[in-house]
C-alpha cells in the first residue's frame, strides 16, 4: 500500500516561489507613484509591469502543467459519476412516476369531491341573474333541501354541508327579497291599472261633458240663428205686406180720383149737352152711355183692383205666417239635430269605450294564451331535462351530477353538445 503524504491545507509548493515574487513586488510597488510626466518615470513605471508581466506568464505555465494530470483524473470521475446519477435517477423515476400517478389520481379525486361541493354553491347561480322569477328560486331552493351530504363526499363532507347550509340561507333570502319585490311590482301594477282606468273615466266624462257643452252651444247658435233669419225674415215680410197694402191704397185712390174725374166730366159733358142743339141730344146720350160704360168699367176695375191687392196682401200675410211656422219648426229640427248630436257622441264614446275594452279583453287573452304556452313550454323542457337526468343517472351518474351536467348543458355550457326540445 502506497504511503499519502499529507501536505499543509491549502498549500501548494509548486506556487512558492510565485507567493515570494508577489511579496516583494508588494512590498517594493504598492506605495509607489510615478511621475509620468518625466520620461525617465515613464520608462521605469513600463519596466516595473513587464518584470511583473513575466511573472505572471510563468504562474499560469506552472498552473497548466500542474493541473493536466489532475484534469485527467476529474474527467473520469465526472463520467463515472453521470453513469451511476443517470442510472439512479432512472430507478428514482419508476418510483416517482408510480407517485406522480398516485398524486393525479388524488388530485383528480379531489377535483371530483371540490366539483361536488362546486354544485351545491353553483345552484346560487341564474341564467336571468336579478330577474329570476320567484318560483325559479323556490324550485333550487327544493332542490338544494333534496341534496344527501353522506359519506361520498368523505374528508369534504363537512365543506358540503357547510356549502348546502349557507346556499340555503342565501336562497332563501333571495326567495324573501323576490316575493318582496314582485308583491311589490304586483301592487305597482295594480294601482297603475287603477291609475289609468281613473283616467279613463275621467277623460270619458271630460269627453261626454265636452260633446254635451258642444252640442248645447251648436244648438244654442242655431236657436238664435233662426231666431234672427225669422225676425229678418217678419220685418222683410212686414215691409213687403205694407209696401203692397200701400200700393193698393194708391190705386184705390188713382181709381177714385178717376171716379170723381169721370163723374165731373160727365157732369161737364151734361151742362155742354144742355147748352147744344137738340140736334145733338142723340150724340150726347151715346156719349153718356159711353161716359157711364167707362165710368162703370173704372169702378169695376177699381174695385177689382181693390180686391185683387187686399187677396195678395192676405196671401203675403198668410206667407209670412207660414214661413214663421216653417222657422219655428226649424228651430225645433235644430234643437233636435243638437239632441241628436249629442245622442250621437254618447254613442260613438260608448262604442270607443267598448272598442278599447275589447281591445282589453282580447290583449288579456293573447297575454293569458301566451302565458299558457310559456308554462307548456316550460313543463315540456322540464320533462326533457328531467328525461336527460335520468338517462345520465341509468349510465352510473350520480343524482347531484347529472343535475349539473343537463344544467351546463341547457345554459350553453359544454361545446357542440345542446338539448333538443
Amino acid at each position: 500500500m502506497n504511503a499519502v503524504i499529507k501536505e499543509p491545507e491549502n498549500q501548494i509548493v509548486e506556487f512558492d516561489e510565485f507567493e515570494l515574487k508577489l511579496n516583494e513586488f508588494k512590498e517594493k510597488y504598492d506605495d509607489v507613484v510615478y511621475d509620468l510626466t518625466v520620461p525617465e518615470q515613464e520608462k521605469q513605471a513600463r519596466a516595473d509591469k513587464h518584470s511583473i508581466g513575466k511573472v505572471l506568464s510563468k504562474l499560469d505555465s506552472a498552473h497548466k502543467a500542474l493541473k493536466a494530470p489532475l484534469k485527467a483524473r476529474t474527467d473520469l470521475i465526472d463520467g463515472r459519476r453521470k453513469e451511476i446519477k443517470d442510472q439512479l435517477i432512472s430507478v428514482q423515476g419508476k418510483i416517482k412516476e408510480q407517485i406522480d400517478v398516485h398524486e393525479q389520481a388524488k388530485e383528480e379525486h379531489a377535483g371530483m369531491l371540490q366539483n361536488k361541493v362546486d354544485y351545491i354553491r353553483i345552484m346560487l347561480e341564474f341564467t336571468n341573474g336579478m330577474e329570476t322569477p320567484a318560483s325559479k328560486i323556490a324550485e333550487r331552493l327544493e332542490q338544494v333541501k333534496e341534496f344527501n351530504i353522506d359519506d361520498s363526499y368523505e374528508d369534504r363532507k363537512a365543506d358540503a354541508t357547510l356549502a348546502q347550509i349557507e346556499t340555503l340561507k342565501e336562497l332563501e333570502t333571495m326567495l324573501a327579497d323576490r316575493i318582496k319585490y314582485e308583491s311589490e311590482q304586483a301592487e305597482l301594477e295594480k294601482l297603475r291599472k287603477e291609475k289609468e282606468e281613473r283616467e279613463r273615466a275621467d277623460r270619458e266624462e271630460e269627453i261626454r261633458k265636452g260633446a254635451e257643452d258642444k252640442a248645447k252651444r251648436e244648438a244654442e247658435e242655431l236657436a238664435k240663428i233662426a231666431k234672427k233669419e225669422e225676425a229678418a225674415r217678419e220685418a222683410q215680410s212686414a215691409r213687403r205686406a205694407q209696401d203692397e197694402i200701400d200700393d193698393a191704397r194708391r190705386k184705390q185712390e188713382e181709381a177714385e180720383t178717376a171716379k170723381i174725374r169721370a163723374e165731373e166730366e160727365n157732369k161737364q159733358a151734361e151742362e155742354d149737352a144742355a147748352n147744344e142743339e137738340s140736334e145733338k141730344i142723340k150724340r150726347e146720350q151715346a156719349e153718356n152711355e159711353r161716359q157711364e160704360k167707362v165710368k162703370r168699367e173704372a169702378e169695376e176695375k177699381a174695385e177689382r183692383e181693390k180686391r185683387e191687392t187686399a187677396k195678395k196682401a192676405q196671401q203675403e200675410i198668410d206667407d209670412a205666417k207660414k214661413k214663421l211656422e216653417e222657422a219655428g219648426a226649424a228651430a225645433k229640427q235644430a234643437e233636435k239635430d243638437a239632441a241628436e248630436a249629442v245622442e250621437k257622441a254618447k254613442r260613438e264614446e260608448r262604442e270607443k269605450i267598448e272598442r278599447e275594452q275589447a281591445e282589453k279583453e282580447r290583449q288579456e287573452k293573447a297575454a293569458r294564451e301566451k302565458e299558457e304556452a310559456k308554462k307548456s313550454k316550460q313543463a315540456h323542457r322540464d320533462k326533457i331535462k328531467s328525461e336527460a337526468i335520468a338517462s345520465l343517472i341509468d349510465n352510473e351518474c350520480s343524482d347531484q351530477m347529472a343535475h349539473l351536467i343537463v344544467e351546463i348543458i341547457d345554459e350553453g355550457g359544454i361545446k357542440h353538445v345542446s338539448l333538443n326540445y
